[in-house]
């Protein structure tokens, strides 16, 4: 495609083809694969996209009002079609009778029945990651117990994503008491590791002021070890551009949230720290100074690994910010 016609696509000046948009999702895929930066399967599955397509290609009439005592059939929460056409009318009959229980109680059977059929589980997944923190949990603690790896990780991911702010410690807590501690805790580390963007990829929908929201949230509820965690896994593991924002939004203090940020850019991968240096580079951000932040970056650089940081960046080009980790590699960080 032609840039004015992505333009156009994105914009949404005309409504794109299939064609067109999983041409645009493998482009974002390739991407991502080549900044080290891989988007978890689910988003970029054809199949998962082509129903997405289907769904928004058709039209049904408005349904007529409904009297306020009658609760809603299960057609206005779910989209059974696929089940119906699959010829699994079991599984439509499980989710029909079990329309008004907890998510807990069925979702596991139907998400086995799915993956067995090939076929996909994310409009249920999705509608679980949007329920309160302890429905949320029951959902995630039932997969895990039904060995549905790959849907309880996508439902954390997804949680991490639609779950507002303020429900984030209770999830977290909630994990670690109902999961105890072998799952429940792994579980909860690895929501921490999701928000953090250290597994299951990048959450590009995520920005500043959530970060902040999360932080203030768990401080709130006396959870300084995981608020720390988090600051310090944005340092590690974010994207370029929020790393630095979110290091701006906190006051330039030697033992501060944002010494927690940039001292934490070096414990990620050395590509990591290569992308949040050219970000240093080329963007102008209010309160970061270039100079100055380079070397708190660089004070965070673990013992023993100045040596190899800077002949990695010297092969990048990257000459000017080599020689400055080598002449700090024994200063104090004062």
């Amino acid at each position: 495609m032609s840039r004015s016609t992505v333009q156009d696509k994105i914009s949404g000046k005309s409504p794109a083809r299939l064609g067109q948009i999983l041409a645009l999702v493998q482009a974002c895929a390739d991407y991502a694969n080549s900044i080290g930066a891989p988007l978890a399967p689910e988003d970029t599955d054809e199949r998962v996209w082509r129903e997405r397509v289907h769904a928004m290609s058709v039209r049904t009439p408005p349904p007529s009002p409904a009297p306020t005592d009658v609760p809603l059939s299960p057609s206005a929460r779910w989209d059974l079609d696929p089940l119906i056409r699959a010829g699994m009318h079991d599984m439509v009959d499980l989710v029909q009778a079990n329309e008004h229980q907890p998510m807990a109680n069925w979702l596991p059977t139907l998400i086995q029945a799915l993956g067995s059929a090939g076929m996909s589980n994310e409009q249920f997944l999705r509608t679980a990651s949007k329920e309160r923190p302890p429905e949320i949990v029951a959902t995630i603690l039932a997969l895990a117990a039904s060995q549905e790896e790959k849907a309880t990780n996508r439902l954390i991911y997804l949680g991490a994503v639609n779950q507002p702010a303020d429900h984030i410690p209770a999830i977290i807590v909630l994990l670690r008491r109902k999961g105890g501690a072998g799952v429940g805790v792994r579980l909860a580390d690895l929501l921490i590791d999701v928000l953090t963007q250290e597994q299951l990829g990048w959450l590009s929908n995520i920005g500043l002021d959530r970060y902040v929201s999360i932080v203030s949230a768990l401080r709130s509820a006396t959870m300084e070890r995981d608020a720390t965690r988090v600051l310090e896994g944005i340092g590690a593991h974010g994207r370029a551009d929020l790393v630095l924002e979110l290091a701006a939004s906190f006051p330039d203090t030697l033992s501060g949230d944002r010494e927690k940020v940039l001292r934490s850019v070096a414990r990620g991968t050395d590509f990591h720290l290569k992308l949040l240096l050219e970000e240093l580079q080329t963007t102008t951000i209010k309160g970061i100074d270039p100079k100055k932040t380079l070397d708190r970056i660089i004070f965070g650089i673990p013992h023993g690994n100045n040596q190899a940081i800077a002949s990695y960046l010297e092969l990048e080009g990257m000459h000017e910010e080599a020689q400055r980790v080598l002449a700090l590699e024994d200063e104090p960080p004062f």
